[in-house]
């Protein structure tokens, strides 16, 4: 380039130019690419959290029908003597104990987790939404509540 030729220090300054210039370009292609991959990540969330409200309705009928089993008298309630008699009848609730690392020795502290009202019976409502939530809380969550 003649100009360099004859002043010799502006190769100083088209440097700079064209490394501010590559930079500018660079960040102007991150900030594409960041936001693209937010937007991602908003959908993503949206759909795992349809995904769960999915699950946590299908799952709600097999809950309520487990309660409906437990509640003997067929009252609508679930008390402490029903509930411990059903745990250890029900294959099924016991396993989802176990898998909740919950053993028998434990189900009167479960009956008053899952006993939202302090009123010594459980509702079909308060069994299957305290103890859908403690299927699906994380171990962080279980130790602040």
């Amino acid at each position: 380039i003649p100009i360099m030729e004859h002043y010799p220090v502006s190769v100083i300054f088209f440097v700079v130019v064209i490394v501010v210039t590559t930079l500018r370009a660079l960040n102007l292609l991150l900030g594409i690419v960041v936001e693209r991959a937010m937007e991602a990540k908003q959908v993503t969330v949206k759909e795992q959290a349809k995904e769960k409200m999915e699950k946590f309705e299908n799952m709600r009928d097999e809950l309520t029908a487990m309660a409906r089993t437990m509640d003997v008298d067929q009252s609508g309630w679930v008390d402490l003597a029903e509930f411990e008699a059903h745990c250890n009848k029900d294959e099924k609730f016991l396993d989802t104990m176990m898998a909740l690392d919950i053993r028998n020795d434990d189900m009167s502290e479960v009956f008053k987790v899952l006993d939202t009202d302090d009123d010594n019976r459980i509702s079909y409502d308060e069994f299957v939404n305290k103890l859908y939530d403690v299927m699906h809380r994380d171990d962080h969550t279980m130790l602040i509540f």
